[in-house]
C-alpha cells in the first residue's frame, strides 16, 4: 500500500461508514423503530444511562478522530506531509483516538465492577478491550507523530534559512 490515495479511500469508507451507521441509530431512535435495552439485571436506570452517553461520547471521538485522520491523507496526497496543519490534524486525531480508548476501556472496568458488586465475576478478553488498546496505541503513536513532524518543520525551515 505505497500509494497515498489506498490509503485515503480506506479512510473515507471507515468514516463514512461510521457517519452512516450514527444517523440510523439516531434516526431509529427517534422513529422508535428499535429500543435501547439495557441489561436486565442491574436496577439503576442513572447508571445504564451514563454508560449509554459515554459509550456515545466513545463513538464520537473515534468519529472525530476519524475525520482528523481523513484531513492529514488529504494533505499527504497533495504532498504537504509536512507542515503544522498536518502536526495539528495528526495530533488531534491521535487524541481523540486516545480519547476514545479511555473511555471504552473505563467502561469496560465499570462494567466488571457492577458484576462484581453483584456477585457475579466474569473476565473477558474479546474484541473489545483488544480494539480499545488499540485505540491507545494508535492514539500515541499519532501524538508522537505529531511532535515528529513539528521537528521535522523546523529543521526544514532552519535549512531553507541558511541556504
Amino acid at each position: 500500500m505505497t500509494n497515498p490515495r489506498t490509503l485515503k479511500l480506506l479512510i473515507d469508507l471507515l468514516f463514512f461508514t461510521h457517519i452512516f451507521m450514527l444517523l440510523l441509530i439516531v434516526i431509529f431512535h427517534f422513529l422508535e423503530i428499535g429500543e435501547l435495552k439495557f441489561t436486565e439485571n442491574t436496577n439503576s436506570g442513572l447508571i445504564n444511562w451514563v454508560m449509554t452517553i459515554f459509550s456515545s461520547l466513545s463513538y464520537v471521538c473515534f468519529g472525530i478522530g476519524l475525520f482528523f485522520f481523513r484531513k492529514t491523507a488529504h494533505f499527504f496526497i497533495i504532498n504537504k506531509s509536512i507542515s503544522l496543519i498536518v502536526s495539528a490534524s495528526i495530533r488531534r486525531a491521535g487524541v481523540s483516538f486516545l480519547a476514545a480508548g479511555i473511555i471504552n476501556i473505563l467502561l469496560m472496568l465499570f462494567t466488571f465492577i457492577m458484576k462484581v458488586t453483584e456477585g457475579k465475576m466474569e473476565l473477558v478478553f474479546g474484541t473489545d478491550s483488544v480494539f480499545s488498546v488499540f485505540l491507545l496505541i494508535v492514539g500515541v503513536f499519532l501524538f508522537l507523530q505529531s511532535k515528529t513532524l513539528e521537528q521535522a518543520k523546523e529543521y526544514q525551515d532552519e535549512i531553507n534559512l541558511t541556504v
